[in-house]
């Protein structure tokens, strides 16, 4: 990773160490600008920013036993004594946290080639006019309406230089950008009488651009009207028409730690060679896909990072792995090491550990046309828009969550909207019974990308639809 930013956080660290510990170690910085505009309604209600954040992450491998000891810190001070305190708390922490590996081989080197990340000139540059520009172009896109119009939102960039070194003589560092987005539209009035109906969108990606997060003002104010007269679905077994947007609220979640060196070691991963989907299901570990939040040359530990194949056709075939997990399992890493994002604030990653998933989650398009074919095609069944919240289970591989908008599909056309009831079952099932990935039938051949998932839509068979009454087809 190269980047044109300020110094790396990483260079900080060491000069700041002075003389270098023996032993093997991992330092992983970063420097983050981040601003945000929120709205109620019409209106700005806040405006934040530059909020400037620069931190580091410390981690050593000490020899423990069979196994290795793996000592960790974190922290925003690079004070010569918040540096020497930093080092010593990963020493101290080694002691006590063995991981079963005999010796962790770190990589050696600078990381050749310019980091891929996205970078949006308009956040590195003028971030703060950026995001009110890009405000008030969107609330123009909203026509005046009695009836319909922006509820709330926020927009929100972040302009990141990451940085890694270790022992080895590992170096580099990147730049990126992140968008993350959150809008309402809200509908009332009309001569139904019903309560108010709300339609939510949440996008991320690496460039404040309306293509890129798929900004549709016009579709979002019919989805909020539709809401208010929508009823539930009847219960049965259907087939259930899966966006890219409802999907990558399960999948990654699931998929993405089944195929994981965590899951491997715990013996709990889906076999390489087993057959979780359907053969016309192909799923894409992809770090170079143009524009994804993710994307980038290497791992957080420094490791090059390349488009693998971990389902073909239907079955597995290989293992999302970081260093420390492929040391314990005896194979070679795959640059899958990754520090997830934090939950509060969201865009900071040097406060959290290390751990092996997938960068870019890709489910690659197929041939079963656009979303028009993909509904002629479906006949009865149900084209689901928006489930609240999911409760994908990593462990036990299912997910299920209530309808917040859909349509039912009638003849090969939609027809009726839909809310309330529930959707739900298991995401693979390697046991050959009913999910979510084996049941599908139809890989649509336009697919949306979403922050770090990119996917068709989906025609699933088998779905279990809990509503009003009705078996269904």
């Amino acid at each position: 990773m190269t980047g044109n930013g300020p110094e790396p956080t990483v260079e900080r660290v060491l000069r700041g160490r002075g003389s270098l510990p023996t032993g093997p170690w991992e330092v992983f910085g970063e420097h983050l600008v981040h601003h945000e505009i929120h709205y109620a309604g019409r209106r700005i209600e806040l405006v934040r920013g530059p909020v400037a954040t620069e931190g580091y992450a410390i981690r050593v491998f000490r020899p423990a036993g069979s196994g290795t000891g793996l000592g960790r810190s974190s922290s925003n001070d690079l004070s010569p004594a918040g540096l020497r305190r930093a080092w010593e708390l990963a020493e101290e922490t080694a002691r006590h946290s063995v991981f079963p590996a005999t010796a962790v081989e770190l990589p050696g080197g600078n990381v050749s080639g310019p980091g891929r990340g996205p970078v949006d000139p308009k956040i590195r540059d003028r971030p703060a006019e950026a995001l009110l520009d890009f405000g008030q172009w969107l609330l123009n896109e909203f026509p005046e309406s009695p009836n319909v119009a922006p509820s709330f939102g926020s927009i929100r960039t972040t302009y990141a230089t990451r940085s890694v070194g270790n022992s080895s003589g590992r170096r580099g560092s990147s730049v990126s950008t992140l968008v993350e987005f959150e809008w309402a539209v809200k509908a009332t009035g009309g001569p139904e009488g019903t309560g108010p109906g709300e339609y939510w969108v949440n996008r991320e990606s690496g460039r404040l651009d309306p293509d890129d997060l798929g900004v549709d003002p016009a579709t979002w104010m019919t989805r909020a009207q539709d809401v208010r007269r929508a009823k539930p679905p009847e219960s049965g077994v259907r087939r259930v028409l899966f966006p890219a947007e409802v999907l990558r609220d399960i999948v990654p979640a699931v998929l993405g730690y089944r195929l994981s060196g965590a899951a491997a070691l715990r013996g709990i991963a889906l076999a390489v060679g087993s057959v979780v989907a359907s053969p016309a299901v192909t799923v894409v570990d992809d770090p170079t896909l143009p524009g994804a939040v993710a994307t980038s040359a290497c791992d957080d530990e420094g490791e090059a990072a390349f488009p693998r194949e971990v389902v073909a056709t239907g079955t597995v075939r290989g293992h999302l792995v970081d260093l420390v997990h492929a040391a314990a399992l005896k194979v070679p890493p795959t640059g899958n090491g990754y520090r997830p994002r934090g939950t509060f604030p969201p865009w900071i990653r040097f406060t959290n550990a290390v751990a092996p998933g997938p960068s870019n989650l890709v489910i690659r398009p197929g041939d079963g046309g656009d979303d028009s074919e993909l509904v002629e095609a479906t006949g009865d069944g149900i084209w689901l828009d928006q489930l609240g919240y999911a409760f994908p289970d990593p462990l036990a591989g299912t997910y299920g969550g209530e309808i917040r908008i859909g349509y039912r599909i009638r003849g090969g056309k939609v027809a009726e909207p839909l809310r309330g009831g529930t959707v739900g079952g298991r995401v693979i099932a390697p046991d050959g019974a009913v999910s979510l990935l084996g049941g599908i039938r139809a890989v649509g051949k336009v697919p949306r990308r979403n922050g770090s998932f990119s996917s068709p839509t989906l025609l699933a068979e088998g779905i279990s639809v809990a509503g009003s009454r009705g078996t269904g087809p």
